[in-house]
């Protein structure tokens, strides 16, 4: 059995802009058993009137900070998050994703705890598997290794100390794969990757990546050739590609009917 959970804080960033159903369904999503352990942090791109339309949620609640202000894209957003988190791990999430039942954040703190404790604190970042379109059947997770092309895993589905968050950032030259560049970097950098088995949060398909494949394509190409391709991995982006090409056609051909 596991163990209560009296000591992980975690800090969930959230991006936001002009979504605020979406924002309200993520926030609704966030039961916080020990709330002194998590905070909230908003971070908006200028919503018209955003203060008014969460008044009931934002009112005398001291875990929740909301900024609200013009940013340069999704990764300035999550980047302005990094720099107001006081806890000591991070976790992002676009509105619009929410955790997959009303136990799954504290269960998610409990397991992280029990992990730190059984690798004696030696881990930065946690890895668990996300659910799309709330489909079991539909799972983003993976390993990062020596031979990983692409993105294996979802960002939300990770949490990674703040403190490591703080010194590194993301690359703002990356639009869209800002998040596999960190965790490319990271892995060079021999943190400590922790896997978890547990489906804790879900995620929406049709998002600005899914809808810009060639784009991610691209980037991942220029993040790779940045850390040097094998003849392996070049083989294995070569097999990535040609699958993203593949769905691409589909999508073209699905609309085309």
């Amino acid at each position: 059995m596991l163990k209560k959970n009296n000591g992980v804080s975690l800090t969930i960033i959230i991006v936001h802009l002009n979504d605020i159903i979406n924002l309200i369904k993520t926030l609704d999503s966030i039961i916080v058993k020990e709330k002194n352990n998590v905070e909230i942090i908003i971070i908006d791109g200028k919503t018209k009137n955003i203060e008014k339309e969460l008044y009931s949620t934002l009112n005398g609640n001291k875990d929740i900070i909301l900024l609200s202000e013009k940013d340069y894209g999704i990764y300035d957003a999550m980047n302005k998050g990094i720099q107001k988190a006081k806890k000591e791990f991070a976790l992002f999430l676009n509105s619009g994703d929410t955790f997959s039942s009303k136990e799954s954040l504290s269960n998610l703190l409990i397991e992280i705890k029990n992990k730190k404790v059984l690798d004696n604190n030696q881990s930065d970042i946690f890895v668990w598997k996300v659910s799309v379109d709330q489909l079991l059947n539909k799972i983003k997770y993976g390993i990062f290794n020596k031979n990983t092309v692409h993105s294996v895993f979802s960002h939300q589905g990770v949490i990674v100390k703040t403190s490591i968050l703080k010194k590194y950032m993301f690359n703002l030259s990356y639009e869209l794969t800002a998040d596999y560049d960190l965790f490319k970097k990271l892995f060079y950098r021999n943190y400590k990757f922790k896997y978890l088995k547990q489906v804790y949060t879900n995620v929406s398909s049709n998002g600005v990546s899914d809808s810009k494949r060639l784009n991610v394509l691209f980037e991942w190409y220029k993040i790779n050739t940045h850390y040097g391709f094998t003849f392996l991995t070049y083989l294995k982006f070569l097999v990535v590609s040609l699958k993203v090409l593949i769905s691409i056609q589909k999508k073209w051909l699905t609309r085309s009917l």
